[in-house]
């Protein structure tokens, strides 16, 4: 666990191709403020993984820096057709019309966007769902030993 996460996952929710942040956008979604090199050095945002968590972040969202202003303390961050994101199903998007009033009503009382926040909400909900259906197959499936190889071999001959 990083502690950009929060920014891997704010990405990661983003439906733009191409999203622009103020250092101060990026601080309040991270809960901390972000180091001194960050407003320094362009470097900090290089899409580098090697060792800078930062960037490990965004690329494994799907995104990657395309301009960086250090002046105006901007940053864009644009999607990439091949990143090191990690496979996850879509995201589900609802038409605010599709909510009846109480639930417009709650979900803005919770802040932002009501649509936005309707569909955060379902696909954490989906998220724990498949979560429990994963571990539950994982725990009925027989355990497996060997390696890939054994594996591949059997199924193969098993047919």
């Amino acid at each position: 666990m990083s502690k950009y996460d929060p920014l891997r996952s704010h990405l990661e929710r983003q439906v733009v191709g191409e999203t622009a942040m103020a250092f101060g956008d990026i601080e309040r979604v991270l809960g901390f403020t972000l180091p001194p090199s960050a407003r320094k050095h362009q470097a900090w945002w290089a899409n580098n993984v090697g060792t800078h968590v930062n960037a490990r972040a965004w690329r494994e969202a799907g995104w990657k820096t395309s301009r960086v202003d250090l002046a105006s303390e901007r940053v864009v961050f644009v999607r990439e057709s091949t990143s090191l994101k990690r496979e996850r199903s879509a995201f589900i998007v609802i038409p605010l019309s599709y909510l009846d009033e109480a639930a417009t009503r709650l979900l803005e009382k919770a802040g932002g966007d009501a649509a936005q926040r309707a569909a955060d909400l379902l696909n954490e909900a989906a998220r724990r769902d498949r979560t429990a259906l994963v571990d539950r197959f994982a725990s009925l499936s027989p355990r497996l030993s060997g390696d890939s190889a054994e594996m591949i071999r059997a199924d193969r001959d098993g047919r």
